[in-house]
């Protein structure tokens, strides 16, 4: 890219920054949305099954460690593919927006 191209951003009009940040601002919102309910349930479903284990029992200790890794798991995975579909939309706003 030459240094005259480079800097030809600066030469649009001010609409079209504001309609780039309008749409990443919508992305921003969709993904905090959908991040906050993916990665708030399995950490719900683990305080709901809580109350159901007695430490005290014997067995019951196991089958709560069981439940935390699997919530666990379950939320890092939400994590990991909120995180990329994030990264996608963004990068997907981007493009499109450059193509205009």
């Amino acid at each position: 890219m030459s240094a005259h191209n480079s800097f030809a951003i600066f030469n649009a009009p001010s609409d079209f920054h504001l309609d780039l940040v309008a749409r990443l601002v919508g992305v921003n919102l969709d993904c905090l949305e959908k991040m906050i309910s993916t990665q708030i349930s399995p950490l719900k479903e683990l305080l709901e099954r809580t109350p159901s284990f007695s430490l005290c029992e014997p067995g019951q200790a196991g089958a709560w460690w069981a439940a935390v890794g699997f919530s666990s798991i379950e939320y890092w995975k939400a994590y990991t593919l909120d995180g990329l579909e994030y990264q996608h939309q963004v990068l997907q706003t981007l493009a499109q927006h450059s193509a205009k």
